[in-house]
């Protein structure tokens, strides 16, 4: 049995959600009442008992996750939703695209076979203020890779959830990065380095941390040693690490850019972009990306620093979020005593 009934102050059951799995059949649910009525629209008397399957189901999700929450239990799909601060509409979004992602029979009801929503549906049926663009490419959902475009040659745009995201409704938590990049637990090393050098870094990753802006610090000096004063500031922080190695950014940047915004703030990870001089085009063909990455991260609301080689310029930054230059010396362990 995945969960537990119990009786609120009202009498009525409620099901306090008790695996990722339960979760989901609500959401499903759900989504399929959302769906049918939209479908049953010309039947007055169909409409009436949908209303109230709409209510009902309404509840039993909120009764669910509030039994969970008294558990200390908390559901993937929550943590999506406090991690990227969804609002509501957004929220109701990923509910109707996960439905559609998992259930055959939602899909039918929608007419959707391959799992796929028009952004129009998701319009009508998250019912989002007017000024809300549920397709908004700077918008949380497209933003962070938890919601992508579906590639439909002919048709209207149409949007479906990420496998990522799909995983995690189930509890299956794969962090989803090419070879560009690895997340990992930081080293708590004990460097040699000035104390002032190591106050400017961690005073920037902190205010990127609690304000979620402020310039970019650039470690400039042997990119292991840039990257290695990140990974003690991010122990210090209780951070984990994504390094991003800019040299393996594939072609196509914007799924990759999407997808370590989705992880760093998923895995509250400090992003550290090594070898950055290598996003900026040269002589023998490799394109500019800085401006791509520019703009992936000009508002960025996590900790963010870049790492150079000893003679590079700074690459970004200068003129959007700004950036502090940071000498970096030979770093050593330091001497144990």
């Amino acid at each position: 049995m995945s969960a537990v009934v119990s009786r609120g102050s009202s009498g009525s059951a409620s099901r306090a959600y008790r695996s990722a799995r339960d979760h989901v059949e609500g959401v499903v649910a759900f989504a399929r009442a959302l769906l049918e009525r939209r479908a049953h629209a010309g039947e007055p008397q169909r409409l009436e008992a949908l209303d109230l399957e709409i209510a009902r189901c309404g509840e039993d999700l909120a009764r669910g996750l509030a039994g969970a929450r008294a558990r200390g239990f908390v559901l993937p799909l929550e943590r999506v939703r406090a991690a990227f601060q969804l609002d509501p509409a957004e929220q109701r979004c990923l509910y109707l695209l996960l439905a559609l992602a998992v259930s055959a029979e939602v899909r039918e009801v929608a007419g959707s076979p391959d799992g796929t929503a028009a952004i129009e549906l998701l319009e009508e049926l998250v019912a989002a203020a007017p000024e809300v663009r549920i397709d908004d490419p700077d918008g949380r959902l497209l933003a962070y890779g938890l919601v992508e475009h579906a590639e439909h040659p002919g048709r209207l745009a149409r949007l479906q959830l990420t496998d990522r995201i799909v995983e995690l409704a189930y509890g299956l938590d794969r962090p989803s990065l090419g070879a560009f990049a690895t997340l990992s637990e930081p080293t708590a090393r004990d460097l040699s380095v000035p104390a002032g050098v190591r106050a400017i870094v961690r005073t920037a990753l902190q205010r990127h941390a609690a304000v979620g802006r402020g310039p970019v610090p650039v470690l400039r000096g042997a990119c292991v040693e840039g990257r290695a004063l990140v990974s003690s500031i991010a122990h210090e922080l209780g951070a984990r690490l994504l390094v991003v190695r800019c040299g393996a950014l594939p072609l196509e940047l914007d799924p990759a850019l999407a997808a370590l915004r989705r992880e760093a703030v998923l895995e509250g990870a400090v992003i550290v972009l090594v070898d950055a001089e290598q996003l900026v085009g040269d002589e023998a063909g490799r394109p500019d990306r800085t401006p791509a990455v520019e703009a992936a991260f000009a508002s960025f609301a996590g900790p963010l620093a870049l790492a150079v080689s000893r003679h590079a310029s700074p690459p970004l930054f200068a003129r959007t979020r700004g950036a502090v230059l940071v000498e970096l010396p030979p770093l050593r362990p330091r001497a144990r005593s």
